[in-house]
């Protein structure tokens, strides 16, 4: 009976795991700190005598797998990095997170400082938040890719970026044996060897090794 009742169990479990294995992650990007130039390797912040924080090329940088990229204004006024905030008067800021979905992505806004022209690709569902004293934009969809058009002076205290994904990319789990002869790996990317019981990836593909 319990032996019934196992294999009975590996067939459910093969189940659901046809379906992806989706992880959830959450990144900030914090324009507020002195040293937020620091973030695409600037000189330094903007001021009334220096121009360290303009950013006048396009620039990219990479935290925990999502990546923000922000391109010139193509304005009289560059995009920088002035006091608490990343002020953008033009050009474009786009959110990346290779190989997931983005599914919700809120600007905290520098007082006011948000341009009613501004528009996102793609669309998603866009909607005005308040706490406090403190305004945000908070865009919901799902996407690899997020861009905010900035058509004029927009400034941001920092965005956090949710998503989710499949970090090994495989989503079938078929229940048996596989070629005994390739490494065998559990879900936390170890190698394992033949006698591991449970869930295992070997050949690009989830089992349960019995």
């Amino acid at each position: 009976m319990n032996k019934l009742l196992r294999y009975a169990f590996l067939a459910a479990f093969a189940v659901v795991g046809s379906f992806a294995f989706a992880q959830t992650g959450e990144v900030t990007f914090n324009f507020v700190p002195a040293d937020n130039y620091k973030l695409f390797d600037l000189a330094g912040q903007s001021t009334g005598t220096s121009h360290d924080g303009d950013i006048i090329e396009t620039k990219s940088a990479t935290i925990d797998g999502v990546t923000i990229t922000v391109t010139p204004s193509g304005a009289k006024t560059a995009n920088r990095f002035w006091k608490s905030s990343i002020r953008l008067y033009g050009g474009s800021l786009t959110l990346k997170a290779e190989g997931k979905k983005i599914v919700n992505a809120l600007y905290a806004i520098n007082y006011s400082n948000w341009n009613k022209g501004n528009t996102f690709s793609p669309e998603g569902t866009v909607t005005d938040k308040q706490k406090g004293t403190y305004n945000f934009k908070n865009w919901e969809g799902e996407a690899e890719e997020v861009t905010l058009n900035v058509a004029a002076n927009t400034q941001l205290r920092s965005i956090v970026v949710t998503y989710k994904g499949i970090d090994d990319g495989i989503e079938t789990l078929t229940v048996g044996a596989n070629n005994d002869n390739a490494p065998m790996y559990n879900l936390s990317g170890q190698r394992v060897n033949k006698d591991y019981k449970g869930v295992v990836i070997r050949n690009g593909k989830k089992f349960v090794n019995s």
